[in-house]
């Protein structure tokens, strides 16, 4: 069924005659799909991505002046991918010194950049650094993260939670390949802005500006034009002035000189531990949120037979904001919401619980791969998944 036919079967049953009936069953059906996304693990809303870790960055000397966000660079070559990592001054290896430790907040040029909060040291100039990053951007969908693991092996990256690591490593500074991972929250500024972009129906953007330039690092994130909701994926970068949307452009500005974001702010992300300080590639399974719906003939990411329940969904949702409805009926159309769903979450509970089963009995013939190192102290509780 597209969002149309859904909206139609929608309003066949709640006999709705106001004058806004139809903006109401559109909000209720995208509620049910929230709501379905919040009660299960469903298969069908499991996605994998992936990210590569970036290595240390050491090139080159700094200056530094008290009290300025500003760092100048000689022989640096700084690039927009290193904001958000950290600089350490005076250091070329990761000491994780808290008193000469900033974060980048943008970088102007390959020899400029700007710092979250002022230099509180002497001025200094001729001082080594380095750059590095622990915190790394997921997939803007992201609601819930099932598993991290290495793409090159079966070895996970285990979750630790709020500040557990900090009671055990006062001053986290070990360096190597990620053993522990926590989300740490949505971002406050988006992956990349610079310049505008000239979009219209189609599915090609343009983009424009002193200092932009689209690079294979924007395929598989999220692009969204300012002051609009819709998001869309990028496929494709055949040109440094422009990229390619997986579906073609949907809003309300087909116009040129629009400001934009690739991972608009709200983007999930991670921390690692150990710190890497070399690229490489880790893959997370998630749960996503359920893509928008929009235009009439837009299509639910659910299997076929699960359209229905987005009718009941919404039924019960559009029932709830009328004053007029008899509490028997809204009670029922609850209960057929409800009973669906309980009856899909066993099926599927069954269907995994026998696949688990026949891991165990076909994984014995394996020798498993040995787990993360963790830190001594570590508390082995079980609760780290």
């Amino acid at each position: 069924m597209t969002f149309l036919e859904i909206q139609q079967a929608v309003q066949r049953r709640v006999r709705d005659v106001r004058g806004n009936v139809l903006t109401i069953i559109k909000d209720a059906v995208n509620w049910t799909q929230d709501n379905l996304a919040s009660r299960h693990n469903w298969y069908f809303w499991r996605r994998e991505g992936y990210f590569a870790t970036t290595a240390t960055y050491t090139t080159g000397t700094i200056a530094v002046t008290e009290d300025s966000v500003t760092v100048t660079g000689t022989s640096t070559v700084w690039t927009y991918r290193m904001v958000g990592s950290w600089l350490e001054v005076g250091a070329t290896s990761v000491t994780g010194s808290a008193t000469n430790k900033y974060k980048i907040r943008k970088v102007v040029s390959a020899t400029s950049l700007i710092l979250e909060h002022p230099y509180r040291s002497a001025t200094a100039t001729a001082q080594s650094y380095i750059v590095y990053k622990d915190e790394y951007h997921l997939r803007w969908d992201v609601d819930r993260i099932n598993m991290i693991r290495f793409l090159a092996g079966p070895t996970r990256v285990i979750r630790f939670w709020q500040d557990e690591l900090y009671l055990y490593e006062a001053n986290p500074r070990r360096t190597g390949d990620p053993e522990l991972y926590r989300p740490l929250g949505l971002s406050a500024r988006g992956y990349y802005a610079t310049g505008t972009v000239s979009v219209s129906t189609t599915a090609t953007v343009g983009l424009a500006g002193t200092g932009a330039s689209a690079d294979a690092s924007f395929i598989g994130r999220f692009f969204r034009v300012a002051s609009e909701s819709r998001i869309y994926e990028i496929v494709s970068v055949p040109a440094k002035t422009k990229f390619i949307l997986h579906e073609k452009y949907g809003g309300t500005k087909p116009t040129g000189g629009q400001s934009y974001d690739i991972d608009p702010p709200g983007t999930p992300i991670v921390q690692l531990y150990p710190i890497p300080t070399t690229k490489v590639y880790i893959v997370y399974e998630y749960q996503k949120y359920p893509e928008r719906l929009y235009a009439d003939g837009d299509q639910p990411e659910v299997p076929d037979k699960w359209h229905q329940v987005l009718v009941l969904g919404a039924i019960w949702e559009c029932y709830q904001q009328r004053e007029d409805v008899n509490p028997t009926v809204l009670q029922a159309a609850k209960g057929e919401y409800e009973q669906f769903i309980e009856k899909e979450m066993k099926s599927q509970d069954t269907q995994e619980n026998d696949r688990v089963r026949q891991f165990q009995h076909i994984g014995a013939r394996y020798v498993r791969r040995a787990g993360p190192r963790l830190p001594s102290n570590y508390p082995a509780d079980g609760n780290n998944w």
